[in-house]
């Protein structure tokens, strides 16, 4: 079973959005083929129904176990959005980019938050998600290492209207132009809906993707913490802002 599994998910074996797929397609197929005829109302009209839910279904809540485990993708190319806000009453900076190699690729011991989203009201809505995420997880004392990100294919215009509309992210914004981080990781994992996130770990392979309201997410940040601590222990460095704290391991929650 793929990593960040739900507890219904690994009490049944399978996930629970499957179910209610094969479920509608079987219904479906009998309102088709094996229903009754009905003069009022054609069973077969009615057949339309389950089988495009669950394809709606399936586009939505993609599993999180394809690309789990395997090496993530540079992220290369980059345009980021974010500019100075000199005319605030107290002047900001503008927001970095995360920390990364030559040809944006990912470095090694440091961990990934990597949102796909677009400008649309709800999809932007969720992706403010990735932002509590970040802040809590750094909070916990994983600030040297652990970076997030939030990347679309919208125009520049709309993402910089986006980003004014959320002066108090911590979390940069960045158009991927030639969509090759979109090649790598939204076809590459058929990661379809929106916004969806990718958490690199240390090794700079995927440790889970799915949909960034999922409570999977904060258990594989949290379970993150707690491996980075029990190294941090194991060598006898112990920093607790280096390597995480336990008493807030335990669990990243994000509101």
């Amino acid at each position: 079973m793929a990593s960040g599994a739900s507890y219904v998910e690994r009490l049944i074996g399978v996930r629970p959005s499957r179910v209610v797929v094969w479920s509608c397609v079987a219904l479906s197929l009998y309102l088709f083929f094996f229903a009754p005829p009905n003069p009022e109302l054609n069973p077969r009209l009615l057949a339309i129904g389950p089988l495009l839910f669950s394809i709606y279904v399936l586009a939505e809540y993609p599993g999180p176990g394809d690309g789990v485990g395997k090496q993530a993708a540079a992220l290369g190319g980059l345009k980021y959005v974010e500019k100075a806000d000199k005319h605030a009453k107290k002047p900001k900076a503008a927001l970095a980019p995360p920390p990364l190699g030559e040809g944006g690729a990912l470095l090694s011991g440091h961990a990934y938050l990597i949102v796909f989203f677009n400008t649309r009201r709800a999809t932007l809505k969720a992706a403010v998600r990735a932002d509590a995420i970040a802040r809590r997880v750094r909070a916990a004392g994983a600030s040297d290492w652990f970076h997030a990100v939030l990347i679309s294919r919208d125009d520049v215009d709309e993402l910089e209207a986006a980003a004014q509309h959320w002066p108090n992210r911590a979390v940069p914004i960045a158009q991927d132009a030639t969509q090759a981080v979109s090649a790598s990781y939204i076809t590459a994992h058929r990661a379809w809906a929106q916004p969806h996130a990718f958490l690199v770990g240390r090794d700079g392979r995927i440790v889970w993707h799915g949909q960034i309201n999922r409570k999977a997410l904060t258990n594989e940040c949290a379970r993150m913490l707690r491996t980075a601590e029990a190294a941090a222990k194991a060598s006898g460095g112990g920093s607790g802002k280096a390597e995480g704290k336990s008493s807030k391991a335990k669990t990243v929650k994000a509101d």
